[in-house]
């Protein structure tokens, strides 16, 4: 997919919108998802964005996943973006793609190494 070079000032959305549709495995026991696309700005998604960046296990259990799929009323927010850690749900600040795949990724490598 080609991208207007003058939409994008965040190389982190550049990148994070060619991930899209993408899974890679991560040692033998988890894989990663990518979903990712521009949608119009609006009160639940300003920054006009929509993602799932997922963790999965071997078993297909979903373990992390920071995403904006809709709202979480008890956040008391009105931007949908936040995190699954396991089964709990927690808000999550968006500040830009670049910081979104730097927090997942920090998650990600914090929860294999628990874990080894």
């Amino acid at each position: 997919m080609i991208y207007n070079k003058d939409e994008i000032t965040d190389h982190g959305l550049e990148y994070l919108l060619d991930l899209d549709g993408n899974r890679f495995q991560i040692e033998d026991h988890y894989f990663v998802s990518f979903k990712a696309s521009k949608v119009p700005a609006g009160p639940g998604v300003p920054h006009g964005i929509k993602y799932a960046l997922v963790l999965f296990d071997r078993y297909k259990t979903r373990i992390i996943c920071y995403d904006n799929a809709h709202a979480y009323p008890e956040h008391h927010r009105i931007e949908f973006d936040h995190v699954h850690k396991n089964e709990v749900v927690f808000p999550y600040d968006f500040k830009s793609a670049g910081k979104l795949m730097e927090d997942f990724w920090s998650d990600v490598n914090n929860h294999i190494k628990r874990l080894s």
